[in-house]
């Protein structure tokens, strides 16, 4: 990569001392600003989470859809008559059909209105998250009842 000044000199050229000597100093000037941003921005963090607030990630569908959330709380109570709640699926095409869609204009997924009704736990796929002891020991049950796993998978 070659870097030009407006006047056409070569500052990448590596034949004159002070040139060099200018672009490491710049380098060193830019690499102290950057450590000042990091750790100006770091102790606003730390404040802010001092505070209580949340600091990063996501915001949460309560905060930034509270109608969607109150109107899938609503749907998930479960019916006077028969005393059976609506499958998630059963109500993220029910918002579907009172107009509200996901960002993607899809309707929403069952995990997404799960999370939306607070229910965290329980999961079948708890977004990459995994406890290795329950991991383990499903794997040895597995293994020894003779079902297939990961290790002795059939190869299709």
């Amino acid at each position: 990569m070659r870097v030009l000044t407006v006047s056409g000199d070569d500052l990448t050229n590596t034949d004159d001392l002070f040139k060099v000597a200018m672009h490491q100093i710049a380098d060193a000037f830019a690499q102290l600003e950057k450590a000042r941003l990091v750790g100006k921005l770091k102790a606003a963090r730390e404040r802010k989470r001092a505070t209580g607030a949340k600091v990063e990630g996501r915001r949460p569908h309560t905060e930034l859809l509270p109608d969607v959330v109150s109107l899938a709380k609503r749907l998930h109570r479960a019916s006077p008559k028969t005393g059976k709640r609506r499958s998630l699926r059963e109500i993220a095409a029910e918002l579907a059909r009172a107009g509200y869609i996901n960002e993607r204009g899809k309707p929403y997924a069952a995990l997404s209105i799960k999370m939306m009704l607070g229910d965290q736990t329980g999961c079948k796929r708890d977004r990459g998250r995994i406890d290795i002891q329950t991991f383990r020991g499903s794997l040895d049950k597995r293994i020894q009842l003779g079902q297939p796993c990961l290790r002795n998978r059939p190869v299709s």
